[in-house]
């Protein structure tokens, strides 16, 4: 069976016990502390976190929807946001699709 491995507190411990030496130290010696006691998480209030920016306070008015595409159009989307994104324009498939949406009703709108 192997040896234990000496904890710190055991090591600390033997190397005080062989302090007769008459020469310090060159680092301190640390010796175990007790952790800091934080108040309790139910005692400390939570502020709400702000939106990071003006986009981001207006999706709280969207309504969420589930499409399904055919894989070359969901690969014509994906080269779009590339594009957008080399372009530092707003590149999420989100925007891009209600943006294409919108042009598309407002096209579409003047027909009926």
């Amino acid at each position: 069976m192997s040896k234990k491995r000496p904890s710190l507190a055991e090591v600390i411990n033997e190397d005080r016990s062989h302090a007769d030496l008459a020469v310090a130290p060159a680092t301190p010696i640390l010796t175990a502390r007790k952790p800091a006691t934080r108040p309790s998480l139910e005692a400390v209030p939570t502020p709400r976190p702000e939106p990071a920016s003006k986009a981001d306070a207006t999706t709280q008015s969207y309504t969420k929807l589930s499409i399904t595409l055919p894989e070359e159009m969901h690969e014509q989307l994906l080269d779009v946001a590339r594009v957008r994104r080399r372009a530092k324009q707003p590149y999420q498939l989100s925007q891009i699709m209600r943006e294409a949406l919108g042009s598309w009703l407002i096209e579409n709108s003047s027909e009926s």
